[in-house]
């Protein structure tokens, strides 16, 4: 998995504070993002199909539809 090291606080705190910015939390969770590969062999493939439109949008939960296998970190087939 990858990992990105976050700067922390010179001294330790009571709480256990982590610093850091707002650019470096970004990348970080895009790359603990899931790439999901949509593939349809059948009729099931319109119910995943349905995700990727404009109302049920993938990535506002973090999964951004690749169209390779090598691209993908999660491959969902549909079919009968």
């Amino acid at each position: 998995m990858n990992s990105i090291k976050f700067p922390l606080l010179d001294r330790p705190t009571q709480n256990s504070v982590i610093s850091t910015t707002l650019n470096d939390l970004s990348n970080w969770s895009r790359l603990s993002s899931l790439w999901p590969l949509l593939y349809g062999t059948s009729c099931c493939f319109i119910e995943f199909a349905s995700l990727i439109g404009s109302r049920f949008d993938f990535d506002r939960y973090g999964l951004v539809p690749r169209s390779s296998p090598r691209q993908a970190d999660l491959i969902l087939t549909a079919g009968t």
